[in-house]
């Protein structure tokens, strides 16, 4: 996504990713966030990931694939349930701390 101010300047660029995809999608995103004007450092890049729940191993295999992340790059992550335990029923939770 491309949010463009009143004179069709680009402002902020935004990826999205769903229930921890695969590396090479998440190095795709980055690589666009990267490249995409890539001289402004006035335009916002933000990648938010969007996963059910989560467990330990799912903190350690987004870690891994947000390596790619340009420094210029905000992660948000969210999980809808929140940690992942047996027989609990959890509300979400905002985990980006996780990733800093």
């Amino acid at each position: 996504m491309v949010i463009y101010d009143e004179n069709l300047k680009r402002v902020c660029l935004i990826e999205f990713k769903a229930n921890n995809a695969d590396e090479v999608d998440h190095e795709k995103d980055f690589l666009k966030l990267k490249n995409e004007e890539k001289d402004d450092v006035n335009v916002l890049r933000y990648f938010i990931e969007i996963v059910k729940s989560y467990r330990n191993d799912t903190i350690e295999s987004l870690k891994g694939k947000f390596r790619f992340k340009g420094k210029l790059t905000e992660i948000r992550c969210f999980a809808l349930e929140g940690k992942s335990r047996r027989n609990i029923k959890n509300e979400g939770e905002d985990i980006s701390r996780m990733f800093n």
